[in-house]
């Protein structure tokens, strides 16, 4: 097995939202590796000796950069244009500018207001060498049982409320002889995650404005609401950006692609927000695919409905749900029906493999403990979820039981962050006031689950 093949570059830029943390103080251990250091074209760039006769290429490759970065930031300047053709889309008379406003400074003007960047050019073999040695790197994590090494960059702000300032890269280079091909993969990929910025902030501001408009009353209306976030993206972009922006966006997309997991999807009962176990579903790849394909398919049903009925079917369905009283996930779909004449339960029912609830539940009880006998977690923690989606909110005891075999399972998985978020979502979860004793209930699974994993609640 190659040095190559034991490092996974992990560009937190390339999924569905981009992690920006405050910075800390936690000590930089990235002077133990006595690199050298130059300026280049403003950046401050440390290096390993031997890449020293390559800098030139990765000056040439930067500035390449900068400069496809300063173009996309004419993107900002369509913001008032790009903010009024969402409210129409949506609806919208009187928005809610602070909000939206905050969205779009959280990804867009965040980028554009980079004040210094700071980048690390090492081998795969020195940074490795150097945390299986005991030694720590910012955002590198070393699993012993693989001796696979995993860089996870991370933006950081200045300030926890204030804009993005500081952007440090380590660009972990596989060989001296390799070193222009992953440059230049690097270099698109870190493009490919400023591009993305853009999108992520329409999505947002418009899944935020569709929802404080709409007020749901359940928390089935994820289909629609994601689905209609990333047509409305869509559409934006095709008016807005450049073709193959718009192209590229619709390619990621597609259907074909996710072919095979169409009837295990459930579209209809994905939850929002603060109802799922983790918002993003298992941390697993196989889980990112399948959350992934989640909005795939939600905007390809979304985006037919406009493609039959036009654009302004989206602003009929908000207007007429909005007025109604009760707004549950059926509700929406009576809605739909009555602004289009489509059967979206007809439709949604081609994204799972049962018909009633009450047989999903058993399919996905039965297939938890046949994975349960051969400890095979992480069909477990699958179907688990799936379980939880089915439930209802009179079934707090089986609720809370899903909470607690998650942060379970996903801590011997080996995925701790995500199992402590898991307990944190059930603390937030039952603390609502339709739960009787609730919070009490969530802090004694807490306690448990603390003793058990032998960690701090």
């Amino acid at each position: 097995m190659t040095v190559k093949s034991q490092f996974l570059i992990v560009p937190v830029l390339l999924f569905c939202r981009p992690v920006f943390v405050w910075a800390q103080t936690d000590p930089n251990n990235w002077e133990k590796l006595n690199l050298n250091s130059t300026t280049i074209a403003g950046a401050k760039v440390y290096y390993e000796k031997s890449f020293e006769p390559n800098l030139p290429f990765f000056e040439k490759k930067y500035k390449e950069f900068l400069s496809d970065k300063d173009k996309s930031n004419t993107f900002d300047s369509k913001k008032n244009q790009i903010l009024a053709d969402i409210n129409s889309i949506l609806g919208i008379s009187e928005p809610d500018t602070e909000l939206q406003d905050r969205a779009w400074t959280e990804f867009i003007d965040a980028f554009s207001s980079l004040e210094m960047i700071t980048i690390y050019l090492v081998k795969q073999s020195t940074t490795k060498d150097f945390i299986r040695a005991g030694g720590t790197l910012p955002n590198f994590t070393y699993d012993k049982a693989s001796d696979t090494v995993k860089y996870n960059p991370q933006i950081t702000r200045s300030s926890k409320d204030g804009p993005l300032r500081n952007f440090e890269f380590a660009f972990p280079i596989s060989s001296d002889e390799a070193f222009e091909e992953d440059i230049s993969l690097i270099f698109r990929v870190i493009q490919d995650g400023f591009k993305s910025s853009f999108d992520i902030a329409i999505h947002e501001i418009v899944e935020m404005s569709l929802l404080k408009k709409a007020k749901p009353t359940d928390p089935y209306w994820r289909w629609f609401t994601d689905g209609v976030a990333n047509a409305v993206t869509y559409e934006i972009l095709t008016k807005h950006a450049e073709t193959e922006y718009a192209d590229g966006f619709i390619k990621d997309h597609d259907v074909n692609n996710y072919g095979e997991l169409r009837k295990e999807l459930n579209l209809r009962y994905w939850l929002t927000g603060r109802f799922c176990i983790l918002l993003h579903d298992m941390p697993t790849e196989s889980g990112k695919r399948f959350n992934y394909a989640r909005y795939v398919f939600s905007m390809h049903e979304i985006r037919r409905l406009i493609e039959e009925h036009g654009i302004d079917c989206i602003r009929r369905i908000m207007d007429e749900i909005s007025a109604k009283q009760s707004r549950t996930g059926s509700d929406l779909l009576k809605t739909i029906k009555n602004v289009t004449g489509e059967d979206m339960n007809v439709r949604l029912a081609a994204y799972q493999s049962f018909e009633q609830r009450e047989q999903g539940i058993a399919k996905y009880v039965t297939a938890f403990n046949e994975a349960s006998k051969n400890k095979d977690y992480k069909q477990m923690v699958f179907n688990l979820f799936r379980m939880h989606e089915l439930r209802l909110p009179s079934e707090a005891e089986q609720l809370l039981g899903d909470y607690r075999y998650a942060s379970s399972l996903l801590f011997k998985l080996g995925f701790e962050k995500d199992a402590d978020t898991t307990m944190q979502n059930c603390m937030q979860f039952f603390s609502n006031p339709g739960f009787t004793n609730g919070r009490l209930a969530a802090s004694e699974i807490f306690m448990i689950y603390a003793l058990e994993c032998s960690c701090t609640a």
